[in-house]
């Protein structure tokens, strides 16, 4: 009987509406099925199209159309330091945008550098017509680093194939201590010609 009132108090928090579908059944045993919203299952979609619009800044004179676009590093602020075949290294601030409620790094961003990093070390190693794509990645959080520190990410490959990249990232914080390792697999594909 506890979960309708949370499900109700995280609705009014968030703003959404919610049918009035029961959470639990008249014998009292969870059914598995969660309030939905009352529009359409396709709308959630409309924040991620957007996002464009509010991360981009068009450049003097130019339309929104031209609008050069934001990938995910820049969004989150990792700065690539090192490079070389097999091995890359990034650092990343931890600021507000990169955290979790509590003011520690979230374990999002720390996947998200890790497959980032990992993905620049496979283009690196790929063809003119070959593109790496992360097909698994797992990790291991060991050290919570607080807000307004720094993170530093070292990518090293484990195994290369020509289909399949294996790469082990470990992060640390300011003091060298880890904070995260992470395995990452990219497959490697081939682009098609324009």
């Amino acid at each position: 009987m506890l979960q309708r009132p949370i499900v109700l108090f995280l609705a009014q928090k968030s703003r959404l509406r919610y049918s009035s579908a029961p959470c639990l059944p008249s014998r009292g045993r969870p059914s598995g099925r969660f309030p939905r919203h009352r529009s359409t299952e396709r709308r959630h979609l409309q924040p991620l199209h957007a996002m464009h619009d509010i991360t981009g800044s068009a450049p003097d004179g130019a339309s929104k159309n031209e609008r050069k676009p934001v990938f995910l590093h820049d969004l989150l602020g990792m700065e690539l330091i090192f490079s070389e075949p097999g091995t890359v290294r990034a650092r990343l601030r931890v600021e507000e945008k990169v955290c979790q409620i509590f003011g520690f790094l979230s374990g999002g961003a720390s996947l998200a550098l890790a497959e980032t990093l990992a993905g620049f070390g496979s283009l690196a190693l790929c063809g003119e017509h070959e593109s790496p794509l992360g097909i698994q990645v797992s990790a291991n959080h060991v050290r919570a680093v607080p807000m307004g520190g720094e993170v530093t990410a070292t990518a090293s490959i484990l195994h290369q194939s020509r289909g399949i990249h294996v790469w082990n990232v470990d992060i640390v914080d300011d003091e060298g201590r880890l904070v995260s390792t992470c395995r990452v697999t990219n497959r490697i594909t081939q682009r098609k010609s324009p």
